[in-house]
C-alpha cells in the first residue's frame, strides 16, 4: 500500500481523529485528577500510575480505532464491512463534536482554575536574609578553588539551618563569582539584606579564612575577622563565623549551637574536591568524584555529607551519563542515603537525595514523604524547595 493510500485509510477509518479526540480526552482527564485527588489526600503517586496508564491506553486506542468499527449492531472488525454499509462519516461528525465540547470543557477548568486559585504568598523576611558568596581562593599557587568554594557551601548549608533566615541558594549566590560586582548592588539583585564574602589561603597544614559581613543597603562591613589556623580547626572557624553572622543578624538560636560534624582532615579534604567535582557536571567529573568521595569514606566513615554525596552521585550518575544501570546504581544509592541519615537524622540533603533516587525506582508515596522531610529541615533551601516543586505531580498548589 503506498503511503497515500494508507494515509487516506487512516483518514477513513478515523484513525486520526479518534488520536485527536483520546489525547484531548486524556489531558482534560489528567487537569481534572490533578485538581481533585489533593482535595482527598491522596498520595502524589495515584497521579503518576494514571499518567502511565493513560499513555499506555493511547496505542491500544489506536489499534482499536484500526481494527474495528462501531456500528449500530455493535464493535466488528472494519475488514467485514462492506463500503456501503459503513457508517465511518457519522463516526467522524461524533468525533468532531466529542473534541470541539471536551476542547470547550478543558477551557473552563484553564479558566476556573486560574481566576479560583490564590496568588502565590511571598514571605517577607525583612532584615534576617543573607547570600553566602563564592570565598576567595588566596593560596599561593591558586589551585585550592575547590577547597574555598567547598567552605563556602558549608557555611551556606550551616547558616540555612537557621529557621528565622532566608539563605540565598548556592547557584544564585556563586553566580556572582569572579565578578567586580557591588554589595549594594546582589543586595537588590537577590533581595537580601546582607551578604558574608571572604578568602581563603591554604598553604601544607595552615589556613587563614577571612569573613566579612556586609548590609546591602549602604555596603557598610557590620563584621569581618580573620582566622589563622591549623586546616584541622577548620570545622571551629565554619561554626565561629555561623554563630558571629547569628549574633549580628540577631537571630535567635533555639536549642543546641550550630556546629559542624567534625571529620578526618584528609577525608574532609577528599570529599570537599569530589563535591566540587559534581559541580562540573561533566560524566568524566562524576566517575572522578566518585573515586574520591570513596577515598574519603575509607579515611572516615562516620561523615554523613560524604555519604549523601555518594549517593547524589549514584542518583545522577546513573540517570543523566548512564555511569551505572539502573538496577546497579539505583540501588547503591538508596544504601548510601539511607547510611547519610543514619549517620545524621538531621540532614536535609540526605532526604531530597533519598527522595529522589525513590522516585527513580518509582516509590512515589516514600519519596514524597522523604522530600517533606526535606523541606521540614530545610524550610528557606532554594535548590530543595526547587527539586520539590517539580515532584508535585501537576498539584499546581504545592508547586507554588
Amino acid at each position: 500500500m503506498k503511503f497515500k493510500d494508507y494515509f487516506n485509510e487512516l483518514k477513513r477509518r478515523n484513525v486520526i481523529k479518534s488520536a485527536i479526540a483520546y489525547l484531548v480526552v486524556a489531558w482534560l482527564i489528567t487537569q481534572v485528577i490533578a485538581t481533585v485527588l489533593p482535595v482527598f489526600g491522596t498520595p502524589d503517586y495515584l497521579l503518576k500510575w494514571s499518567l502511565i496508564i493513560l499513555a499506555l491506553g493511547f496505542p491500544v486506542w489506536l489499534i482499536f480505532a484500526w481494527v474495528y468499527e462501531i456500528t449500530p449492531e455493535g464493535i466488528r472488525k472494519t475488514i467485514d464491512i462492506e463500503p456501503d454499509e459503513s457508517i465511518s462519516h457519522k463516526t467522524s461528525s461524533r468525533l468532531n463534536k466529542l473534541i470541539i465540547s471536551t476542547l470547550t470543557l478543558a477551557l473552563v477548568v484553564l479558566l476556573v482554575d486560574k481566576f479560583s486559585s490564590d496568588s502565590a504568598q511571598v514571605v517577607e523576611y525583612g532584615d534576617k536574609s543573607i547570600a553566602v558568596m563564592a570565598f576567595a581562593d588566596m593560596s599561593p599557587k591558586q589551585d585550592h578553588e575547590y577547597f574555598s568554594d567547598g567552605i563556602s557551601e558549608e557555611l551556606l548549608n550551616l547558616l540555612a539551618k537557621v529557621p528565622e533566615l532566608k539563605v540565598i541558594s548556592r547557584t544564585s549566590s556563586f553566580s556572582y563569582k569572579g565578578k567586580d560586582t557591588k554589595a549594594t548592588e546582589i543586595g537588590n539583585e537577590l533581595k537580601v539584606s546582607h551578604i558574608l564574602e571572604g578568602s581563603i589561603r591554604k598553604a601544607g597544614n595552615m589556613i587563614r579564612v577571612t569573613a566579612q559581613l556586609i548590609n546591602t543597603s549602604d555596603g557598610a562591613h557590620e563584621w569581618s575577622h580573620t582566622y589563622d589556623r591549623q586546616l584541622d580547626s577548620i570545622f571551629k572557624i565554619q561554626d565561629e563565623i555561623a554563630a558571629e553572622v547569628s549574633k549580628e543578624l540577631k537571630l535567635s538560636l533555639l536549642g543546641e549551637p550550630l556546629k559542624s560534624k567534625t571529620v578526618d582532615p584528609e577525608a574532609y579534604n577528599l570529599y570537599l574536591q569530589a563535591n566540587h567535582l559534581t559541580k562540573l557536571t561533566t560524566k568524566e567529573a562524576y566517575i572522578e568524584a566518585e573515586a574520591k568521595i570513596k577515598e574519603s569514606i575509607a579515611l572516615d566513615s562516620t561523615y554523613a555529607p560524604a555519604w549523601r554525596c555518594l549517593a547524589g552521585i549514584y542518583d545522577t550518575g546513573t540517570y543523566n551519563f548512564s555511569i551505572r544501570e539502573p538496577k546497579e546504581g539505583i540501588p547503591l544509592g538508596l544504601e548510601a542515603a539511607h547510611k547519610a541519615i543514619e549517620l545524621d537524622p538531621d540532614l536535609g540533603y540526605s532526604y531530597a537525595t533519598l527522595a529522589s533516587l525513590q522516585e527513580l525506582n518509582w516509590d512515589f508515596e516514600r519519596s514524597a514523604k522523604n522530600m517533606n522531610k526535606a523541606l521540614e529541615l530545610l524550610p528557606n533551601d532554594g535548590i530543595i524547595i526547587g527539586t520539590a516543586a517539580l515532584n508535585t505531580f501537576g498539584d499546581l498548589e504545592k508547586t507554588v
